[in-house]
């Protein structure tokens, strides 16, 4: 998905993917392209459909994915500008997200996660992915 940042979507709140309970013990794979520019401190951070913020691992990749430049992991929470440096300028950011294994800790009355955004004078375009990671749908004949 393609989303235009501009002042007018300078705090907001950013619907990525609904993941519903039959997902459980998954792995939901979020990739960011060049997320965050602003001209001044910004952050991003993930919530689960109950409001927390989850832990994932993450990797920083140059545009083409042919080079890591960093790797981590905890809360799913970060800085991607700081003061007028934008440190994910033309970097794709890949987190992935362990689902958790009960049905009761997926949900509460809708299924979506979503990205908290607080950007300082955002100046352009992004993209973003969401998929789920696990057992593939077999089909019998």
């Amino acid at each position: 998905m393609s989303i235009w940042s501009n002042s007018l979507t300078a705090s907001s709140k950013l619907w990525l993917a609904e993941v519903d309970a039959m997902h459980v013990g998954k792995k939901l794979d979020l990739r960011f392209f060049d997320p965050g520019d602003a001209n001044g401190n910004s952050w991003m951070t993930l919530h689960s459909p109950l409001g927390t913020i989850p832990t994932c691992s993450w990797e920083v990749w140059n545009h083409d994915l042919t080079v890591q430049e960093s790797s981590g992991s905890g809360a799913c929470s970060g800085q991607t500008t700081i003061g007028s440096t934008r440190q994910y300028n033309n970097k794709w950011i890949l987190a992935i997200v362990d689902l958790p294994d009960d049905p009761a800790d997926t949900c509460g009355s809708d299924c979506f996660w979503y990205m908290d955004l607080n950007l300082s004078q955002p100046t352009e375009r992004t993209t973003w992915r969401a998929r789920i990671i696990g057992n593939p749908v077999r089909l019998v004949p």
